[in-house]
């Protein structure tokens, strides 16, 4: 699979990240889905920018859905759609006790435009939302301690978007994703509590959706059909100490967080992001696609892992270029990555179900 990043919050400093618009993705989506057919890869994640589709409350241009839609008819593209890709719009307080309504009412407004059998993802990684825009005052609300409270709030908002969407397409299949970690203990200190309990924090969102924790959100097991985890070079951790080396023998193997995560929850698995930036991408791929090789081989269905993102584009910063993709989406021309394509093509000759055929 492929994802086009898609992300438009507003930073701290108040600039809204716009990184969607950069290569020109939806107004080229038909050259783009040709591209990922020439690579053999017909399933792509989307996201829906929500602040442009509903600028002001009740006003909303579904102009950017119709133009990927068609693109997608036309080129024989599945999406998997992502309703909130950590952009609020303006007008909205995601603390106020209407969020969840109102962003029931935009789902419900979308999957009724969609079509039946839609894939979808409510919000994308509500763990690290909660963190940025909750404790760290690094996106909007920037809001600091509050994170437990954001994340409640995202997945009330979650549940009643999945309620809303199974009410229009009793077809339709959710994705709940969220970052998959793991935080390592100081070797130079006795305790490790501290590392047990962020290493743990990772599953709190998925306990409410899926109702083992806060039942009264109304999550229950049948909210989610798919677990969508991302991984990356960044997403193991000492406490206190920063980022573990992916190559060093501290590293966990994500083939064990990945049979941990089926263990608690027994439901279909999908590498809903990973990559990495440089020349270490057809590296980093191989790993992941390794890893998840050995997983499959230890009961774990992985049903696919999807390239993040497949255009390389600016930095939220809009300071430097990310060369983080496939094909670079700063230029017209799409200009290919050839040891990651090389390394893309090897695993494919691998037989994974997808999506599609997981149905």
């Amino acid at each position: 699979m492929a994802g086009f990043e898609c992300t438009s919050h507003r930073r701290s400093d108040g600039a809204r990240v716009d990184i969607l618009g950069q290569p020109r993705h939806v107004e080229n989506a038909v050259a783009d889905y040709r591209l990922m057919q020439t690579i053999n890869i017909s399933t792509v994640r989307e996201g829906l920018v929500w602040h442009q589709i509903e600028a002001m409350r009740g006003d909303r241009d579904w102009t950017s859905l119709e133009q990927l839609r068609e693109a997608a008819e036309l080129t024989s593209t599945e999406i998997i759609w992502d309703l909130l890709h950590f952009g609020f719009p303006d007008w909205v307080n995601p603390f106020h006790p209407d969020f969840p309504a109102l962003f029931a009412d935009f789902a419900a407004d979308f999957a009724s435009r969609n079509g039946p059998g839609g894939l979808y993802v409510p919000v994308n990684e509500i763990s690290f939302l909660a963190w940025a825009a909750g404790d760290v005052e690094y996106m909007y609300p920037y809001s600091k301690g509050r994170g437990p409270d954001l994340k409640r709030a995202l997945c009330a908002a979650s549940l009643a978007a999945i309620k809303a969407i199974r009410s229009i397409d009793q077809h339709a299949m959710i994705i709940a994703v969220d970052p998959m970690i793991a935080v390592h203990p100081d070797p130079d200190t006795d305790e490790n509590a501290d590392a047990q309990c962020f290493h743990y924090a990772q599953f709190e969102a998925l306990d409410m959706l899926l109702g083992r924790s806060a039942p009264e959100l109304g999550g229950h097991s049948g909210m989610i059909d798919i677990i969508g985890l991302n991984h990356y070079p960044q997403s193991q951790w000492t406490v206190g100490k920063g980022a573990v080396d992916w190559k060093s023998d501290a590293w966990i193997s994500p083939s064990i967080l990945l049979q941990e995560y089926f263990a608690r929850y027994e439901k279909p698995i999908l590498i809903a992001e990973t990559g990495c930036e440089g020349d270490e991408r057809p590296i980093w791929f191989n790993h992941i696609a390794s890893e998840c090789q050995i997983a499959a081989l230890a009961g774990v269905p992985i049903l696919g892992i999807c390239l993040y993102p497949i255009l390389s584009h600016q930095a939220w910063t809009g300071e430097r270029h990310c060369p983080n993709g496939l094909f670079d989406g700063t230029v017209a021309s799409r200009d290919t990555h050839m040891p990651l394509l090389k390394s893309l093509q090897q695993h494919q000759t691998l037989h994974v179900d997808n999506i599609s055929g997981a149905r």
